[in-house]
């Protein structure tokens, strides 16, 4: 029935979420068939990761469920199956590795903003209003 079918899913998506938080970057990029050497640079800030989506794209693209064909069966159905979602789970990990680094860079970003804003007022002559008031 529809409901059974919108839970199951449900469920698999919470599965997926619950097992890409345990993917290395190492893996994540090994499933993907990334250069090794852009590990480093991603690692530390994030590079590459437009092309890393681009090749999971394309991974989706071509192992996608839906356009699995009709005559695939048993164990060829489930590897078909099983590499779409270990793309999907390498690529969680890498987007979670990328958002982390960005939100602390936005975050450097406002606690420079905030102290050279204090320092800014800190340092007018005669304070808010300036001299003379």
């Amino acid at each position: 029935d529809a409901a059974q079918l919108f839970l199951d899913a449900k469920e698999r998506r919470a599965r997926l979420h619950r097992s890409a938080r345990e993917v290395a970057l190492e893996d994540a990029f090994a499933v993907l068939e990334l250069p090794a050497e852009w590990l480093p640079g991603f690692r530390e800030s994030g590079d590459h990761f437009g092309e890393a989506r681009r090749v999971w794209r394309r991974i989706c693209l071509q192992c996608h469920p839906d356009k699995q064909p009709e005559d695939l069966e048993g164990e060829a159905a489930a590897e078909w199956t099983a590499r779409f979602l270990t793309s999907c789970q390498a690529f969680e990990a890498i987007e979670r590795h990328y958002r982390h680094i960005r939100h602390e860079e936005v975050e450097a970003e406002e606690e420079d903003e905030e102290r050279d804003g204090d320092e800014g007022e800190a340092s007018a002559p005669g304070g808010v209003g300036g001299e003379g008031e």
